[in-house]
C-alpha cells in the first residue's frame, strides 16, 4: 500500500495554521478541514480537560495510546500533548512506538485529561515519568496531533518515527494558567 502524503488545513480559534509537513502534495481534503481543540482546568481541580472536535467534512486520524496525553516542557510553559513529538537529543528511534489511530469521524469529538498536580512530566520516547518539583502557575497549552490518513496494527513495524512526524497535523488550543502545589 503506497502513503501519499497529505496537507490538511486547521482553523484553531479563528487563528489559520497549515501545520503541513515540508514538501508535501496537495490534499484531497477540502482546504476547510478543521480540528478545534479546547482545555480547561476547574478552579481547584487536579487535571486539565481537553476537548478536540474535527469540525471538517472529512474524517481525520487520531492517536490511540494508553501513554498519552503526554506532559512536556516547551520554552516557558507546559504542553499538554495528544500526539507524537520530536526525540530529544541524541535519543534513538529504535524501540520507539509507532502509535495506531482511529477515526475521529465529523462532528465527533476526542476527550482527554492528564493530573497537572503534582506536576509529572511524561514524554513519548521516556516509560517512567518525570516529577517536576515546582509549585505555582504555568502557562499550559493542549496540543491535539492526528494524520489525514490511518496507521493500523499490520502498517507499524513499517514506519519510522521521522515519516510519523511529517505527516501529523496539530492544532494547539488557547493558552491556560494552571496551578500546581507540589
Amino acid at each position: 500500500m503506497a502513503m501519499v502524503p497529505r496537507a490538511l488545513a486547521l482553523t484553531v480559534a479563528g487563528c489559520l495554521s497549515t501545520g503541513a509537513a515540508p514538501n508535501q502534495e496537495e490534499s484531497p481534503m477540502s482546504s476547510s478541514s478543521a480540528v478545534e481543540l479546547t482545555c480547561s482546568q476547574a478552579v481547584g481541580a487536579p487535571a486539565v480537560r481537553c476537548e478536540a472536535r474535527n469540525v471538517s467534512q472529512q474524517t481525520v486520524h487520531v492517536f490511540e495510546s494508553k501513554r498519552m496525553p503526554y506532559l512536556l516542557l516547551e520554552g516557558d510553559g507546559l504542553v499538554l500533548l495528544f500526539g507524537v513529538h520530536e526525540a530529544p537529543p541524541l535519543k534513538s528511534f529504535n524501540m520507539v512506538e509507532i502509535p495506531v489511530t482511529r477515526p475521529l469521524a465529523p462532528g465527533e469529538t476526542l476527550r482527554f485529561e492528564r493530573v497537572v498536580d503534582p506536576l509529572v512530566l511524561a514524554n513519548h520516547y521516556e516509560t517512567v515519568a518525570t516529577p517536576a518539583h515546582f509549585a505555582g502557575e504555568h502557562r499550559l497549552v493542549g496540543r491535539v496531533g492526528w494524520l489525514s490518513e490511518p496507521v493500523t496494527r499490520e502498517m507499524v513495524h513499517q514506519i519510522a518515527m521521522p515519516w510519523l512526524l511529517a505527516r501529523q497535523q496539530t492544532a494547539d488550543a488557547v493558552p491556560i494558567t494552571v496551578n500546581t502545589s507540589r
